[in-house]
């Protein structure tokens, strides 16, 4: 059996993706896939909270950019802190070296689309093709199948989600959203990341922005006072997954 997680952030628009919840600020709509590949429809999709544990995830995305995402990882090494990096096709092809190094570092990697573009505007055949010329990327470069994927922007519909299914992937988006690419001051980025935090939290922040690292230390030291630990978003979805067996 496959499952397809659809981790959502609170949104004031209204997508038939998923059904009601209690908490919009974090819900899984999981859509399994049973044998011949055949999925049930996104408006039957069960919902789930997170899981109840004491960790988050870190998750990047746009890049790899040279010059940039060095740093980056050089802070998350330093911090003992995994990451999942959402990383764009055509940035993988200027920087397949750099995109090794990031796995090499014990980061995850995660399908953020082939050209970023909103993958809503385009038929399925088209998102489709988006993702798997991303996969296709990314394994020529590291030889890492990903399971992940994060529509640019967020943006997704039934379409966009059943495109994922079929190459592989699994659709993740956040629940804590400090908006990193405002640029805001590292204090005022730690404030915003921090007043969010839940278990089973996952991060959105984004790769190539000076500010963001600069305030990391600040949102993991935090995280850790809570008694929070960070994990990749396949250790957070394997962990949702015995929490489940387990209900």
């Amino acid at each position: 059996m496959l499952s397809t997680v659809l981790l959502l952030a609170q949104s004031h628009r209204t997508n038939p993706a998923v059904s009601a919840t209690d908490d919009p600020r974090w819900v899984v709509a999981m859509q399994e896939v049973y044998g011949g590949r055949t999925e049930r429809p996104a408006e039957e999709a069960k919902i789930f909270q997170g899981p109840n544990l004491p960790e988050m995830a870190l998750t990047f995305d746009d890049g790899p950019h040279p010059g940039k995402t060095e740093r980056l990882l050089a802070v998350l090494r330093r911090l003992q802190v995994p990451a999942t990096f959402f990383v764009i096709g055509k940035m993988v092809e200027r920087a397949p070296a750099l995109t090794r190094r990031i796995v090499r570092m014990g980061n995850q990697l995660g399908n953020h689309s082939y050209s970023h573009v909103t993958l809503t505007d385009e038929p399925e055949p088209w998102v489709e093709g988006e993702y798997r010329a991303c996969n296709e990327t990314v394994f020529r470069a590291t030889g890492v199948r990903m399971a992940f994927c994060r529509p640019p922007g967020g943006d997704y519909d039934r379409d966009v989600i059943r495109a994922g299914v079929r190459q592989g992937l699994t659709t993740a988006l956040w629940s804590d959203d400090p908006a990193d690419f405002d640029r805001p001051a590292p204090d005022d980025l730690v404030r915003r990341t921090v007043g969010k935090f839940s278990p089973g939290g996952i991060i959105l922040l984004h790769d190539g922005i000076e500010e963001t690292v600069q305030a990391l230390p600040q949102i993991v030291a935090a995280a850790r006072a809570k008694g929070y630990r960070f994990v990749t978003l396949r250790q957070l979805a394997l962990d949702r997954a015995k929490e489940i067996r387990k209900a």
